[in-house]
């Protein structure tokens, strides 16, 4: 398949990466970790410019969707998204904590051993980033997730089951200390696996965890994208457990493309919805072995390529067409497909699709970095 240019840069969360990438990516990895070096910014919940009213280390995010129509009264408005909730920030803040521990781990594993004082930079890098986010009792965030998306206007602030869609980013950290933990403090180490066994105690027992269990929609797919990532990072056989256990009911549940997605077609982004399904999907099929040298079972791989399939069969909504008709639809699709071939055993190309001038248009150095890794 002929990737074509998205008109935005993708966002396509992919913690698990192969050991062997390519040159372009390694040299992408290379710039992106020399700009995290360069810079010594921190990242925080309580640096939001609106913080939770129930307290600052809270992350607090409201539900996107809503539209204030008049003084107090808010509208519901599918596949739209108010920018006033980005000015909250704290979601933000997450993100960027995660992206730049991933990247950095990576840096580490991957670049590090050719030069000791730029992996010791690193390493002092994560270190500082995690004890900002997660330990420094000022700026650490809370493993509770009790205020993200909320509705706007309601008093007192009170999150839901979307609360998983607003911390999804921070599986790239359970999935990162694994690879650099021997070479942190074992005092940091276990700090952060603290706050990760705090977090999944709060998933598996809260009411706004058993809500999203009970949805059994994306929302409850990114749970246990983000339950699995959590429990591998603290007891990998237990993480392994959970994703084979989430496949044996999901494929028992929706055995075919169309009673996995069938409520998503209702949908104002109908192909968003479908993609966005795809994405965690993936995560926790390459949560399902415990070694490098495995891979998801053929059962899983063949349920993902029928998945990928039918996905590629999914009209967009009049609200996606500006941007799916840019060719960005086509170009995820192309990610999952990479995904399946390294999985099945397929040659995979090991250059850019279509050269590396046309990923400048396009595509971000981060998401370049992992297609090269794939």
């Amino acid at each position: 398949m002929s990737l074509k240019v998205p008109k935005n840069p993708l966002e396509i969360l992919t913690p698990l990466l192969t050991s062997h990438p390519t040159p372009q990516a390694l040299q992408h990895l290379h710039d992106l970790c020399d700009e995290l070096l360069a810079s010594d910014e921190t990242f925080s919940v309580t640096f939001s410019k609106i913080p939770c009213p129930e307290g600052k280390n809270h992350l607090f995010t409201l539900h996107p969707c809503y539209w204030e129509i008049e003084p107090g009264k808010w509208e519901h408005r599918d596949g739209q998204r108010n920018p006033y909730c980005d000015l909250l920030g704290g979601q933000k803040q997450l993100k960027a904590m995660s992206r730049a521990v991933h990247t950095l781990s990576l840096g580490v594993i991957y670049l590090g051993a050719k030069d000791n004082e730029w992996q010791e930079r690193c390493l002092t890098r994560i270190e500082h980033v995690l004890n900002v986010f997660f330990v420094d009792e000022d700026t650490r965030m809370t493993p509770e997730v009790w205020y993200a998306q909320c509705q706007p206007g309601e008093n007192p602030a009170r999150g839901n089951y979307g609360f998983v869609i607003a911390v999804r980013n921070i599986l790239l950290v359970s999935q990162s200390l694994p690879l650099v933990q021997d070479k942190l403090s074992d005092a940091l180490v276990t700090q952060i696996k603290d706050w990760f066994k705090a977090q999944t105690e709060w998933m598996e027992t809260s009411e706004q965890g058993k809500a999203v269990r009970a949805m059994n929609n994306n929302h409850t797919t990114w749970y246990h994208a983000v339950l699995a990532s959590h429990l591998t990072c603290i007891d990998k056989k237990k993480g392994v457990s959970h994703a084979n256990q989430f496949f044996d009911q999901k494929m028992k549940d929706h055995p075919d493309p169309f009673t996995f997605n069938q409520y998503r077609l209702g949908r104002a982004r109908p192909r968003h919805s479908t993609l966005f399904a795809l994405e965690p999907t993936f995560i926790i099929a390459a949560l399902t072995y415990s070694s490098e040298l495995e891979k998801p079972s053929k059962k899983i791989v063949n349920y993902l390529t029928d998945l990928v399939n039918w996905a590629k069969t999914v009209e967009p909504g009049d609200i996606e067409r500006p941007l799916e008709e840019q060719g960005r639809y086509e170009a995820r699709l192309g990610w999952f497909e990479r995904m399946l071939k390294r999985w099945s055993g397929e040659e995979i190309a090991t250059v850019d699709p279509q050269g590396e001038n046309l990923w400048e248009e396009g595509w971000k150095k981060r998401m370049k970095v992992t297609w090269g890794f794939l």
